[in-house]
């Protein structure tokens, strides 16, 4: 994963995504900038897109992860069908 994790760029993918998709933002974020979770988004056909006023790492644990998770479930209540 370490060899290959500087080559990840989920941007480049977005053009062949066709389901709904849920975009979380970090807004404090130091590792992604919004500028790439602008050009994913843009990329994306159905996209739901979140800002949080947190870190990169932060949507993981405590109150900011149940926030996030309780908007992730709403978003595949709406969006997956059985």
């Amino acid at each position: 994963i370490l060899a290959t994790v500087g080559f990840y760029r989920p941007v480049t993918a977005a053009p062949d995504v066709d389901c709904p998709t849920f975009v979380v933002e970090a807004t404090e974020d130091s590792i992604i900038p919004s500028g790439s979770v602008d050009a994913l988004v843009d990329g994306l056909d159905d996209v739901e897109r979140v800002r949080y006023d947190i870190g990169h790492f932060e949507a993981y644990t405590g109150e900011a992860f149940e926030r996030v998770v309780a908007r992730e479930r709403a978003f595949f209540d709406r969006t997956v069908r059985d």
